[in-house]
Parts: C-alpha cells; structure tokens; sequence
C-alpha cells in the first residue's frame, strides 16, 4: 500500500508528464477524510483538472456519513469532483438514495472504468 506522500508524488508526476496534453483526475483514495482532504488539496496544487474519490476502504460508514465525506470534500475544491464506486470491492455501498442526494454536485460511477463528462454539478 502507499504512504500518503507515494499517492501524492504519483499525482504530481502525472501531472507533470501530462503537460497539459491530457487531462489528469486525480485519484484520492484515502483510509480517511483527513488523508482524503490532504489529497485533495495536493492534487490542487499539482495541477490535477479532477478528482476522483472512492468510499473510505476499511472503515462502513453508515449513508449518512457517507453523504457527509463526500459532500464535504466536494465542497473543499472547485476541481470537478467524481465518486468513483466499486460495489463489488467498497467496504459499503453507495445506496440508490445517498446516490441521488448526491447528485447535486457530483457525479458517481458504477462502471469498472471511468470515463465521465468533465463538469460541475448538474
């Protein structure tokens, strides 16, 4: 597994080998919203045009909390935002109603690649 920094020297050289050729979204995958903000705000000032996030790995927050982790770190960045889910392999599951409550201002895939429209919000 990487060390924080190793997924934020990964972003970077993405970036950096991007020049601008590619848009790069930046995956935080975190254990927690702290490592997840910390991220965020990395990917930000590599140069990153998106982020990705996914459902904390280990720990099952309850939807609700969920709905705070994700909202919360979309709120952290004008970057679009994308929540990436694997039902299959997330500790807990996006339900179809946090999926909707999320739709405000980001977007979720189910799909086993990632290929969304870049925005903000709906």
């Amino acid at each position: 597994m990487l060390t924080l920094d190793e997924k934020a020297r990964l972003i970077d050289i993405a970036v950096k080998t991007s020049a601008g050729r590619r848009r790069v979204a930046a995956g935080i995958p975190a254990e927690s919203h702290v490592e997840a903000v910390t991220l965020l705000a990395r990917a930000e000032k590599a140069g990153a045009d998106a982020v990705v996030s996914v459902t904390p790995y280990y720990a099952r927050p309850p939807q609700r909390g969920l709905l705070k982790f994700f909202t919360d770190l979309a709120s952290r960045t004008e970057l679009p935002f994308l929540i990436y889910h694997i039902p299959g392999r997330a500790a807990v599951s996006v339900t179809a109603e946090t999926s909707r409550r999320l739709q405000s201002g980001v977007l979720i895939s189910k799909t086993p690649m990632i290929i969304l429209p870049w925005y903000r919000g709906l």
